[in-house]
């Protein structure tokens, strides 16, 4: 409507020289022309619309002037140079969209804060403070130039708001009156590609659904069991575990994205992982891997009307091969105060106007405090609507989608039945049905009834609304199951109301009669009850005495057993305790003589070992001794035997000594003979010193000193083994060796 029909003086002569389709901020959408509507037609009608508001002239040239400002700031492109930083990326054949968008704003240059930005470090005791400028890269200088639109509109749309309301609001004292307000509530939205906007239109649906649950059912449920009026309960879904996820503090999905807004290193993927961390234990949130996404791709909710996958900007992008803004930018409508300096700064009063209560607010507020946040806000202005709502009493108007083709008189049961049930409307319908949705009060129906009515009538009921308002329903044939009495009101079934309406309508000579015998029969039944009731009382308070006797009886009955179990157990207890004392003296008792009877096994064993150990050192004395005395006895006897034997030596050598010299005095004699002749040699037979007799042939006597020393040498041999074999064998094996050295000296003399 802009372009084309408003004056050139409000949208400045290079808007005026630019078609729809070259603007980016309209021709996204790819539709600049409806068929059968006209865009000048329509800016009339606005600008008339606008002065049955009441906003001046002025203003609205003020108004198109700002607009048509951000139409051109939507035009301006960044491009990186050499260091990163932002540059203008200037379209020739366009003109220049930031000088023409300054001349419209009126606030000074803006190159400088669309292509940087001014930091300032913490101030210094003596009041001063380090200024830093930081450069923007192409696409922060983006962000910052959608970021100023979107806040510049944002304030425009809340001013017209303000003006409408103030409009309808009239004079002072119209608030106060009574009022009629209609909301529209959100379509629940579940898309291809779901996003921030989804997130927080999903919510307001949640949330209002939360509010029909609580009208319709837990506050029926509480009026029916209030007025005494029988209740049946109704499963339904409630959906209060959702808006905590969503919104609960320290941890909803909100109170993490603004988390996320405000920290150093903020990113959509960061969030996503948190949130699906944070709550995947809770039954409301799904896991991604279901839609096989990973964590820090998005995030799936369970919604009363079914899961919606919210996912990052990347994502998106990628399947739809268009940029998106990103979930953190989305939710952030916090401006630079220098943007707000500037803009509070302007010439332009409408614009002065937006942005001035904001500058101050900011000069005020603390740094913490300076974050804004959608999110935050949409909630808050959510939950105001919602106070406002359960302070009126709400009436709801549901509206199905018959179809997805978007045609008339087409039902697709399986997509109206799926709307019907996730809304509620099922539920609704089941209390409609099997409660009482139809409530009178007692003083409505006897004020209006009552006056025609005849005396009769009235004398029958009394003063009474309630036996009136009874008397009428039964009058009136309505069944007992339909009605219902209440403490102050008439509860009635759906469509049983009617009634009310023809009794207005009937004879009063014909009603009259009526009423008093359904009077008079309602009497009778009441004095009936009366009579019964008492019967039945009486015979309950009966029944309840027989019980509570019963009860004292099995009380008593129980508390002795009790009693005797708590004595038995006391018994056995210290019974236990003292079969263990004696376990412990018997166990000890058993241990001691255990212990004496080892002792005295170990003594025992000692005294043993000692006596086998003396006993073996006696035996082995004894054997010394006896070895000593054998060795003695051997040495001795061997010593006699060598005595002896020396003796028997010596006899026999002195005896063949003087053999030797009687032989030698014989051979002399002979040689003498010889020398004076010639004869033959004697032989001469010698005997055996044993005895043996043996003949040899005799040699001459200078043999006979020969064998004399070979004998005193065999001698002298012999007791030489004897002492080796005395040093080696001991006594007993000396007698083998003198044996074996008379035998040798036997030999020798038997040689000899």
């Amino acid at each position: 409507q802009l372009c084309p029909a408003a004056p050139a003086e409000d949208k400045g002569s290079l808007l005026a020289s630019l078609k729809p389709t070259d603007l980016n901020m309209l021709n996204q959408s790819k539709c600049i022309e409806l068929k059968g509507k006209s865009d000048a037609k329509d800016y009339a009608e606005t600008v008339q619309a606008m002065d049955t508001l009441g906003i001046p002239k002025k203003e609205q040239s003020e108004l198109f002037r700002v607009l048509s400002a951000l139409l051109l700031l939507g035009n301006i492109k960044f491009t990186d140079d050499a260091n990163d930083k932002a540059v203008f990326d200037e379209q020739l054949g366009k003109g220049d969209f930031c000088k023409a968008a300054e001349e419209l704003l009126a606030c000074g240059a803006l190159s400088k804060n669309l292509t940087s930005k001014v930091m300032k470090g913490k101030e210094k005791p003596d009041g001063r403070r380090s200024i830093y400028t930081i450069a923007y890269s192409a696409k922060q200088a983006g962000a910052v130039r959608d970021a100023v639109v979107k806040s510049i509109y944002t304030h425009l749309f809340d001013w017209i708001v303000e003006k409408v309301n103030t409009f309808i609001a009239g004079n002072e004292s119209t608030p106060s009156l009574p009022y009629v307000g209609l909301l529209d509530i959100f379509g629940f939205e579940n898309f291809a590609h779901n996003s921030f906007e989804q997130l927080c239109i999903n919510f307001a649906n949640e949330k209002l659904q939360q509010f029909f649950l609580t009208q319709v059912f837990k506050e029926e449920e509480v009026l029916h069991v209030k007025e005494g009026v029988p209740w049946k309960e109704v499963e339904y879904q409630d959906n209060t575990p959702c808006i905590e996820l969503m919104e609960k503090p320290p941890n909803g999905i909100f109170r993490l994205l603004d988390s996320q807004c405000k920290a150093p290193k903020a990113s959509e993927e960061a969030l996503c992982e948190q949130v699906n961390e944070t709550h995947k234990k809770g039954g409301f949130l799904a896991p991604t891997r279901l839609k096989r996404m990973r964590d820090g791709e998005g995030f799936i909710v369970r919604h009363y009307a079914g899961d919606v996958v919210y996912e990052t900007s990347t994502v998106i992008g990628k399947a739809t091969k268009v940029s998106e803004v990103s979930l953190l930018e989305k939710n952030n409508d916090t401006l630079q105060e220098d943007w707000l300096e500037q803009l509070a700064g302007s010439e332009v009063p409408l614009l002065k106007s937006l942005f001035s209560p904001g500058w101050e607010a900011a000069l005020k507020a603390k740094k913490s405090a300076s974050f804004s946040s959608v999110g935050k806000r949409f909630v808050n202005d959510l939950n105001s609507l919602l106070d406002e709502l359960k302070a009126s009493k709400a009436h709801f108007v549901r509206c199905i989608k018959p179809n997805s083709k978007q045609v008339k008189k087409e039902f697709e049961p399986a997509m109206v039945l799926d709307q019907l049930r996730c809304s509620g409307v099922v539920e609704a319908v089941r209390v409609m049905t099997e409660a009482y949705p139809t409530r009178i009060p007692y003083e409505v129906i006897h004020g209006r009834y009552a006056p025609l009515m005849g005396k009769e009538v009235l004398d029958a009921t009394g003063d009474e609304p309630a036996a009136f308002c009874e008397a009428i329903a039964i009058a009136c044939d309505v069944a007992p199951g339909d009605f219902a009495l209440g403490l102050t009101k008439l509860f009635l079934k759906v469509g049983c109301g009617v009634f009310l309406e023809d009794l207005a309508s009937m004879d009063t000579a014909v009603v009259v009669p009526l009423l008093v015998a359904k009077i008079a029969e309602s009497k009778r039944k009441k004095g009936a009850e009366k009579v019964i009731g008492n019967a039945v009382y009486g015979w309950f308070l009966r029944k309840r005495y027989k019980e509570k006797r019963a009860a004292a009886a099995l009380a008593q009955h129980r508390m002795r057993t009790l009693k005797a179990r708590r004595e038995y157990q006391k018994w056995s207890k210290e019974r236990q305790e003292r079969l263990k004392r004696e376990a412990a003296e018997r166990t000890k008792k058993e241990a001691e003589e255990k212990a004496m009877r080892e002792a005295e096994a170990e003594a025992r064993r000692k005294a043993e070992a000692e006596a086998s150990a003396n006993k073996k050192k006696a035996d082995e004395k004894a054997v010394a001794a006896a070895v000593a005395k054998a060795k003695a006895e051997a040495e001795a006897r061997v010593a006699a035997e060598m005595a002896e034997a020396e003796a028997r030596v010596a006899a026999e050598m002195a005896e063949n000594e003087a053999r030797n010299a009687a032989k030698q005095k014989l051979d002399r004699k002979r040689s003498d003979s010889n020398v004076f002749g010639s004869q033959p040699m004697v032989e001469a037979t010698l005997a055996s010193p044993r005895g043996r007799a043996g003949s040899t042939t005799r040699r001459p006597s200078f043999f006979d000193a020969a064998s004399n020393a070979n004998l005193t040498e065999a001698l002298t041999e012999a007791q030489k083994e004897k002492e080796a074999e005395k040093v080696a064998g001991g006594g007993i094996d000396g007698t083998m060796s003198l044996e074996k050295a008379s035998s040798n000296h036997a030999v020798k003399k038997e040689e000899y």
